[in-house]
């Protein structure tokens, strides 16, 4: 049903839309001791699966703050087709958030 409606219908990248799974990856932990170890395990295996062939695309709602190029991963070829939207009803930016949308 998503992958059948047409990709400027909706916000969400063509790779998203037209994926078979969605993988995420998550570190818990308690001590703030083992927070640079578990950064960087997190990131580090996230680079590593998106590096895998025919991995693209990822769910805005699960982002990576140190996310590459999350412009295309997000949004795809409709980024800028969403900025010329968010110019038009929001030109005060008054709806910001990291790696969303901006006029």
């Amino acid at each position: 049903a998503v992958s059948s409606t047409s990709s400027t219908s909706t916000s969400i990248s063509n790779a998203f839309r037209n994926s078979d799974m969605l993988m995420e990856i998550d570190a818990n932990w308690i001590r703030s001791a083992n927070d640079d170890a578990q950064e960087s395990w997190t990131h580090n295996v996230g680079r590593d699966v998106a590096a895998l062939d025919d991995m693209a695309g990822a769910y805005v709602n699960e982002p990576d703050p140190e996310l590459e190029n999350w412009e295309e991963t997000f949004w795809g070829s409709n980024f800028q087709r969403l900025q010329e939207i968010k110019s038009a009803v929001d030109p005060d930016a008054f709806f910001e958030c990291w790696q969303c949308v901006h006029a």
